[in-house]
């Protein structure tokens, strides 16, 4: 199994952010995906929503840096289908858009 490139891992981390900006924008409040009353960011969206479904597929890896290709990808539809049942659904990044959006603000 090969690990994650540095491309995809540049995606994952824009993924968090922009889920965080929809949650955002769609007035979700974060209690209901995350249990600490905060506002969404991509660190709460990490920490809190894809780790637990990391954990809960992958209990063995406690590190995003040991997830494979397939496992970030398999990863994200889990998250995407339950973000789904909140009206969010975000895209994976693709390269086009990482030269564009990555890490702007």
């Amino acid at each position: 199994m090969s690990k994650r490139t540095p491309q995809q891992n540049k995606s994952m981390r824009l993924y968090w952010r922009l889920v965080a900006d929809e949650m955002r924008e769609g007035g979700i409040d974060s209690r209901v995906v995350i249990s600490v009353p905060v506002d969404a960011t991509a660190a709460q969206t990490e920490h809190n929503i894809w780790r637990p479904i990391m954990a809960a597929l992958y209990p063995d890896i406690k590190s995003t840096a040991d997830l494979t290709n397939e496992q970030m990808t398999n990863i994200y539809e889990h998250m995407n289908v339950a973000l789904g049942e909140l009206g969010i659904s975000v895209p994976w990044p693709c390269e086009d858009e990482l030269r564009v959006r990555s890490y702007e603000q």
